[in-house]
């Protein structure tokens, strides 16, 4: 890999520049710009480095990816004056971090004469776009479940942050899905057990109202039979008729009052069930999944070539 921007170049394939002290005298075609120093107050060195600007096209179809890089390769020089891009610090855009002229009071290393010749760069940018497409990759993170990839610079623990963002509003619509799926079929159960309920009151009370008349009429039927009529006589035969009718429908109401409890019972049961069964299907969805927990796959991707722009390639003077 590429060292970090900022990290001094191997000493082994490359050569110290002798130190100087007046800025060397550059031809007008050789593009120059200057690193800004940590600490500009203090004592200076410029070293010769080659800057090179590259864009880079990243395209990943099946994560949906396709997206432009800005990467700045500063390479030191090898001790026959070329320039060793392997080794190479690579950082992002580094615009904001060059200037246009030195530092006050700053010394100067002396350059390799190839680094005078303006004719060098051109040679010099067809061998970084060589080495960036024999090199250069992008470390992508997907997730395959939800079809998602890492955005560059994301982090894996950014990445997985967003995962299980999107896990919970994956899982939020499942659950929305799964209170419409059972909604009807719960309201249903609903109405047929309020209903049922509704009978077993009625049954209830018509066998009240049974019993009450069953009494009155076997009241009846004795209080003439006591006061001298005799239950030979036509009403009191009659009413003793009567009373006995009304016995035995007291038997029946009973019965119904049985079934209607009965079916109430079954219509609860179904519709606990239900309820349980819905209840356990959304807590599965609802279990919490830890972030560490996730399956995350990682790929290289290397950028196209067809795409690779050399923008900016030039001598840097860096302290």
């Amino acid at each position: 890999p590429a060292p970090a921007a900022g990290t001094a170049p191997a000493p082994s394939a490359t050569v110290a520049a002798t130190p100087g002290t007046a800025r060397p005298a550059l031809p007008p075609g050789v593009p120059v710009v200057y690193r800004r120093p940590a600490n500009p107050a203090g004592t200076i060195t410029y070293q010769p480095r080659v800057l090179g600007v590259a864009k880079l096209h990243f395209v990943d179809a099946k994560a949906a990816l396709d997206t432009w890089i800005t990467r700045s390769h500063l390479a030191p020089f090898s001790p026959l004056g070329g320039v060793v891009w392997e080794e190479a610090a690579v950082a992002g855009d580094l615009s904001a971090e060059l200037d246009r002229g030195p530092a006050a009071a700053a010394a100067f290393a002396e350059p390799p004469a190839a680094a005078l010749n303006p004719k060098s760069y051109a040679a010099w940018s067809r061998e970084l776009e060589t080495v960036i497409y024999q090199t250069a990759t992008l470390d992508l993170m997907t997730y395959p479940e939800l079809k998602l990839a890492s955005a560059p610079g994301e982090t894996e623990g950014d990445f997985r942050v967003r995962i299980g963002e999107r896990l919970r509003e994956k899982r939020d619509a499942e659950v929305a899905k799964l209170k419409a799926k059972y909604a009807p079929k719960l309201q249903t159960l609903t109405d047929q057990l309020r209903r049922a309920g509704e009978r077993v009151e009625r049954e209830k009370a018509q066998a009240g109202h049974q019993k009450m008349n069953t009494a009155l009429s076997v009241g009846a039927t004795l209080l003439g039979a006591l006061f001298g009529r005799g239950l030979r006589s036509t009403g009191s035969v009659g009413r003793a008729t009567t009373a006995a009718r009304s016995a035995s429908r007291i038997g029946k109401e009973r019965a119904d009052v049985v079934r209607a409890e009965e079916n109430a019972g079954v219509l609860q049961e179904r519709l606990d069930a239900l309820q349980a069964q819905f209840d356990a299907e959304v807590a599965a969805l609802r279990e919490p999944v830890a972030p560490d927990a996730l399956e995350i796959q990682k790929r290289a991707v290397r950028p196209r070539k067809s795409d690779i722009a050399i923008g900016t390639l030039g001598l840097c003077w860096t302290p």
